[in-house]
């Protein structure tokens, strides 16, 4: 699935576009998304759906991005070792 989600990734870079991945539920799975290059994710890991008047109180509280240096995660490492062509 990984390696699935890194060459879509790249065909969107290739084509010149900026690249979301939507429904991201985990943190493995954001952090790997990162890792592979994605521009943007989206999904209940970040935020559930929410009122317009809430987003600028959710800008102050969001939760931080994974390291996509340091994987912590075994889907962190699996993308780092794809992303690498281990």
């Amino acid at each position: 699935m990984l390696k699935f989600i890194y060459q879509l990734i790249q065909l969107g870079h290739a084509l010149d576009k900026q690249v979301t991945v939507e429904g991201i539920e985990d943190i493995d799975i954001l952090e790997a998304v990162l890792i592979l290059g994605a521009d943007f994710a989206q999904g209940y890991v970040l935020s559930r759906q929410m009122a317009a008047d809430d987003i600028l109180a959710w800008l102050d509280t969001r939760p931080l991005l994974p390291d996509s240096v340091q994987p912590a995660t075994r889907y962190g490492m699996l993308a780092r070792d794809i992303v690498s062509g281990r």
